[in-house]
């Protein structure tokens, strides 16, 4: 699961028991590894703290299916949406929402995919034909690059793909050849590498990609925007104040920041491309 997400949870969902205000409804999928139970247990924590001085109440549900959360969004049911790039531009209109927020991290490539081969390949696309690759199984945008890159680049069309929860796991695999190549968020790579310093010299970076690995926080086109003022604002204080850092050390988060448009364009870039190859 990503950080953000955990930490998401534990300063805004504390205000869904009450009636809705903000109506917010999560994609299951990008926190696949934290149970409804222990959700249910950082909101009884964190509700007191968050609550106090705010005037505004929150309703909170969990969607395990993208277009049904989508479609709740359109329908005015949740009008707040937190989920992966490619579920907002494949089922929204982008003049449907207004950006809210997402995680942060001090070194700013932390935010990116890079992708890791192992280095018997000389770092070239060219040379992987049928290659093995790791991809998470929350999120089909590595999907998109791999098919999009592999078939410009090689012409391979022969591509087994391996779905992980975890990137770490994913980049162990092709440290240990067991995989030809994966996508992952750079963070992880760089802790790998100071955790094994040996990851560096098995593995290449073959491409560094602008594309957030961060699920991401839209509220619906018409929501009060004093109210939205002052929930961004929450958020992208928490480190001002010793209880808000010591939230962000619990989830090894650097911060939080403000969402921009910006953040979908390199993800609908990538899905038009993908959409023009003949992948027949």
């Amino acid at each position: 699961m990503k950080i953000f997400t955990r930490l998401f949870l534990s300063f805004v969902l504390p205000i869904s028991i009450f009636s809705a205000d903000l109506r917010v409804g999560f994609d299951s999928s990008i926190y696949q590894n934290i149970s409804r139970k222990d959700m249910t247990v950082l909101t009884d924590v964190w509700l007191r703290s968050i609550l106090e001085g705010t005037q505004y109440k929150t309703d909170f549900h969990i969607y395990d299916d993208p277009q049904e959360l989508s479609e709740a969004f359109k329908s005015g049911t949740i009008n707040f949406i937190m989920s992966y790039g490619e579920t907002i531009i494949k089922n929204l209109e982008l003049s449907s929402v207004v950006p809210a927020f997402t995680g942060s991290y001090d070194n700013k490539e932390d935010e990116y995919y890079i992708v890791l081969v192992n280095s018997k390949y000389k770092d070239s696309w060219k040379d992987l034909e049928s290659p093995k690759v790791g991809v998470l199984q929350a999120n089909n945008i590595e999907r998109y690059y791999f098919d999009y890159q592999l078939l410009k680049n090689s012409k391979s069309k022969n591509i087994a793909y391996e779905s992980f929860f975890k990137s770490s796991r994913m980049l162990l695999r092709v440290f240990f050849d067991q995989l030809d190549m994966c996508m992952v968020p750079y963070r992880t790579y760089r802790t790998a590498v100071e955790l094994n310093p040996q990851i560096s010299k098995k593995l290449s970076i073959i491409e560094k990609t602008n594309i957030t690995t961060l699920a991401l926080g839209f509220y619906k086109k018409g929501t009060d925007k004093e109210m939205i003022e002052e929930f961004n604002d929450i958020a992208v204080n928490m480190k001002k104040d010793e209880r808000g850092r010591s939230i962000l050390e619990l989830y090894k988060a650097d911060g939080i920041r403000r969402v921009e448009m910006n953040d979908l364009v390199p993800i609908k870039e990538l899905i038009d491309k993908y959409n023009s190859l003949d992948i027949k």
